[in-house]
């Protein structure tokens, strides 16, 4: 089982959890999906799910 990690900033905020969180709540669901595909089963989830960035950074893709 793998883990999700969100950037915080110094100040201890999250961009990426506040994004989320403003998001419909129908591209929530498919987020949280994605989420749980990645929790299982870590780099191994792909287009168009996630996209490899740099450095083990992941981005989640979301299409609603």
């Amino acid at each position: 089982m793998f883990s999700l990690e969100f950037y915080e900033t110094k100040q201890g905020k999250s961009p990426a959890e506040d994004f989320i969180r403003a998001m419909s709540a129908k591209a929530k669901a498919k987020f949280f999906q994605i989420a749980n595909l990645l929790k299982e089963h870590g780099p191994e989830v792909r287009m168009p799910y996630s996209r490899f960035l740099e450095d083990g950074i992941f981005e989640v893709r979301v299409i609603v």
